[in-house]
């Protein structure tokens, strides 16, 4: 058996997340990209930032 795991950049998958917050839909990405739906939203919530630090950083999940 043989891995066909497809690997994606992190300049991709940052276009595909910025798309996503232009108002861009999972569905609309994945067809016209190619990653699952549950790929891309994992990307998205990854990347959503969710504190501020005390020295003004973002913090996200990833």
């Amino acid at each position: 058996m043989t891995n066909t795991a497809i690997l994606y950049t992190p300049k991709f998958k940052q276009t595909l997340i910025d798309l996503h917050e232009k108002g861009h839909s999972f569905k609309e990405l994945h067809e016209e990209y190619g990653p699952s739906l549950d790929t891309i939203r994992k990307w998205v919530q990854a990347a959503t930032v969710i504190a501020i630090d005390h020295q003004g950083t973002a913090v996200t999940n990833a």
